[in-house]
């Protein structure tokens, strides 16, 4: 594809691509990897799908969604790589101030703790794939756009690659990294008389 926009395109481009943050995430780290420059493109109005509102229903679900996490935590949605679906999936699993009883055990809840798996002179960990997936999982998706386009945290992983770690165990770390930036945010900015429907939330997050 790069040999095509070379010899088709050159000097210099800007690659305008929809879901850098999901589906498009890995071209999105290529290009930019290979020195192009990307942004990032709301997807395209398409027309009503026959026989349904299908599309106009999943941006109403989701826009209940940001009302209702608006409501709680706002803080979250101010953090680079975090929308209203991974924010409620966040919010649902972390449920209210105290439920863990500490950072570490909110990592391990997420599957995000390292499991030693060190061997003679060798001193590794391996990736937790125990836990709540679904934490999980908007977890991998927020490391995945930071890394697409936030320039401290491709110096952190670059940083972790130099230490001896592999692109995946620097990844880890940044998924623990960010793990603990939310346990601390959420637990700071707890209120007594803020409450967290999870059951509303977890409806809306099935429906969208």
């Amino acid at each position: 594809m790069l040999g095509f926009a070379h010899q088709h395109a050159p000097g210099r481009r800007c690659w305008a691509l929809e879901g850098t943050g999901s589906y498009g995430a890995g071209l999105a780290a290529s290009l930019d990897a290979a020195g192009e420059n990307v942004v990032e493109v709301c997807r395209p109005k398409r027309p009503a799908i026959r026989g349904g509102r299908k599309t106009d229903i999943a941006t109403e679900l989701e826009l209940e969604l940001l009302a209702l996490v608006c409501a709680v935590a706002p803080e979250l949605l101010a953090l680079q790589g975090i929308g209203p679906i991974s924010a409620a999936r966040i919010l649902i699993s972390w449920l209210h101030s105290g439920c863990f009883r500490s950072e570490a055990a909110f990592a391990a809840f997420a599957g995000v703790a390292p499991i030693p798996a060190s061997s003679g002179l060798t001193n590794r960990h391996r990736i937790n794939r125990s836990g709540d997936r679904q934490l999980n999982r908007a977890l991998h998706t927020i490391t995945l756009i930071r890394i697409c386009l936030d320039p401290i945290t491709r110096a952190y992983v670059a940083r972790r690659i130099s230490e001896g770690k592999t692109a995946r165990d620097a990844q880890r770390c940044l998924k623990r990294a960010i793990c603990r930036q939310l346990f601390k945010l959420l637990e700071r900015g707890a209120q007594p008389t803020r409450q967290i429907n999870a059951d509303d939330l977890l409806t809306r997050l099935i429906e969208a």
